[in-house]
């Protein structure tokens, strides 16, 4: 909070860092509702750096990838390596499906062939400006292709998928296993109640289905969807139930980025990216 009133935090995604001075959202910042894993060491921003070692890192999306890209660069800012860029693309492929479409195509980047050098890892996510679910996954499928051409030219660059940040105000953080709150949630909530808007609600299924996808082309994971149990990170006296508060639930995303970098951006159940190619363009 002190990064924040001493403007050291950027007031980035939203109304983010506003939080800490809203007298109704006290519990966002309460060290005994942070997310944990046995399986996962205590971030380190040394350690992660070390692992790092020197490569840039672009973070594209909407508003709230941009929040997940400013987590961070000021968790690893401490420990000199802050390499990280980011590209505004509401929807990744720079069409309008039914909110915002700001920002550019994801891979616009990549497109100057006189460019002197490409990021090495793009972490890439989409959602909260697709309305329709036949319009997400028609995006999808867009941008599978493009990942698979990419590597094809550029087989150096690591593409990495980052799952939605989960939307809808609760009055406190779920009791309920974090990945079978968001589901939860969303079927038993009205958008009165918890402040749904109605695509909110498909989110934690398209998370499920996308990462199978991504999986299948061997896209590494940033996988966020224990988030889905802190709707109460919310700012929602500001009346935002998507975007998060600043510090707050999302200060995990650097743990998981160096688990990442400990595994080397390894990806389980690869197979063939011809196979997932044609199976989505058949769907």
């Amino acid at each position: 909070p002190g990064a924040c009133l001493a403007g050291h935090y950027p007031k980035v995604g939203g109304n983010a860092c506003q939080c800490v001075l809203l007298p109704d959202n006290t519990n966002y910042l309460d060290n005994t509702l942070e997310w944990r894993s046995p399986n996962l060491e205590e971030f380190d921003a040394n350690k992660t750096c070390s692992l790092l070692d020197g490569r840039s890192v672009l973070v594209v999306g909407d508003s709230t990838a941009q929040q997940a890209y400013a987590t961070m660069v000021y968790s690893l800012r401490p420990a000199g390596c802050d390499h990280f860029q980011f590209l505004l693309a509401d929807t990744l492929v720079h069409k309008r499906f039914g909110k915002m479409n700001r920002g550019d195509h994801w891979m616009q980047p990549f497109s100057s062939p006189e460019q002197a050098s490409y990021p090495d890892v793009v972490i890439l996510s989409v959602g909260a400006h697709i309305e329709r679910e036949e319009d997400y996954y028609t995006v999808i499928g867009d941008v599978v292709r493009d990942i698979v051409a990419l590597r094809k030219r550029h087989p150096e660059i690591t593409v990495v998928w980052k799952t939605q940040a989960p939307g809808g105000c609760t009055k406190g953080a779920s009791s309920e296993h974090p990945l079978d709150a968001g589901a939860k949630q969303s079927e038993k909530a009205t958008a009165k109640a918890q402040r749904l808007r109605p695509e909110h609600s498909h989110f934690f299924g398209r998370d499920g289905a996308t990462i199978d996808i991504m999986r299948m082309i061997g896209v590494p994971i940033l996988d966020v969807r224990m988030l889905y149990g802190r709707g109460d990170g919310h700012p929602e006296v500001l009346g935002d139930c998507l975007h998060y508060c600043m510090p707050g639930p999302l200060d995990v995303l650097p743990t998981l980025f160096q688990n990442l970098l400990e595994n080397k951006f390894a990806v389980q159940n690869c197979v063939n990216h011809g196979q997932v190619v044609d199976l989505i363009s058949s769907s």
